[in-house]
């Protein structure tokens, strides 16, 4: 078999345009964020995983039994002040766990059901559901413009998830002026 390549040499070192988020949120393409820090842990006093890539997240559903009022005081926060919450969470118990003590809230990760995470999904989009606890799902490809709340619950060392997750509340939409990023992670 041939391989078969119709790119001229070179291609990539010609920049035909460069734009920043910063110039993209001041021409109204993006949402602006707004940032708030309720961090409970520190990076430094997380462990990492076998591999050293991102933090052990065990470890970490360890430290956060410490901190419990103050996470459902953030969650309160941010439910209170807007119209759609999205909460990134470390784990399934964890997500399971927060979505069991809030009312109307829900928790969807890969082990939902296909019929019963499109229905969370729809109604989610459609305001029925305020807040959806998720693990791993909602982070690449989720799009609902009128979003204007993200918490951090899950930390990461990985700039390309902590991009993906914030990327969900930078979807414009009419009324929406921002949208509020409480990370509980100390992950900036």
């Amino acid at each position: 078999i041939k391989l078969i390549n119709r790119m001229k040499g070179f291609f990539w070192k010609r920049m035909l345009y460069v734009i920043n988020t910063a110039e993209l949120m001041a021409q109204g393409y993006l949402c602006p964020l707004e940032y708030i820090d309720r961090s409970v842990v520190e990076h430094e006093a997380l462990k990492l995983n076998k591999s050293y890539s991102d933090f052990d997240l065990e470890a970490y559903e360890d430290e956060l039994t410490k901190c419990q009022q103050q996470i459902m005081d953030a969650i309160t926060y941010g439910m209170n002040t807007s119209k759609s919450t999205l909460v990134f969470c470390s784990s399934v118990s964890q997500a399971n766990r927060w979505a069991g003590l809030i009312r109307g809230a829900v928790a969807v990760s890969a082990k939902t059901p296909k019929k019963e995470r499109d229905r969370i999904i729809r109604e989610f989009k459609s305001h029925e559901i305020p807040i959806v606890f998720n693990v791993g799902v909602l982070t690449i490809g989720f799009d609902h413009p009128t979003l204007d709340c993200i918490i951090l619950l899950r930390p990461t060392r990985s700039i390309g998830l902590y991009y993906q997750m914030l990327g969900r509340g930078v979807r414009v939409a009419p009324g929406k002026t921002s949208c509020k990023v409480i990370d509980m992670t100390s992950t900036v």
